[in-house]
């Protein structure tokens, strides 16, 4: 079993992975075919979200590649975007970001929402956002 397999296991099976809060509107996950959901806010969808947020992040991870950054964009520390995304300078609409170090762009993408639902990658230090 790779690494990644490894870690998506981890979370699929981890302490934060657990479906049915117990609200009378609580959505599994995945949702069985046909139905609607009526509780975007229910804590089993939330977590069911994250979750599958880590694991695409997981797999953007390891397939990832470095590049120089590019003229155009606006790069930034990690905290720069996150105090940006908290003000809302940026939104999902608006563009999308790319981790980056100091010198350098990732192939992995991050997006304003990844702040709010607690996806933010800490191990990079940097964002290059791109307007549409």
């Amino acid at each position: 079993m790779s690494t990644l397999h490894e870690k998506i296991d981890d979370l699929v099976n981890g302490d934060d992975w657990r479906l049915g809060c117990g609200a009378a509107n609580c959505v599994y996950y995945p949702k069985p075919k046909g139905t609607v959901c009526t509780a975007n806010l229910c804590s089993c969808a939330q977590k069911a979200r994250n979750i599958v947020g880590r694991v695409k992040m997981l797999l953007m991870k390891d397939k990832e590649t470095w590049s120089d950054i590019p003229d155009f964009g606006d790069h930034m520390t990690l905290e720069e975007f996150k105090d940006s995304c908290d003000c809302g300078a940026y939104v999902n609409y608006d563009g999308i970001g790319q981790y980056a170090s100091a010198t350098q762009e990732s192939s992995v993408y991050v997006k304003p929402s990844d702040v709010f639902n607690g996806l933010l990658d800490t191990s990079y230090t940097h964002v290059v956002w791109y307007n549409k």
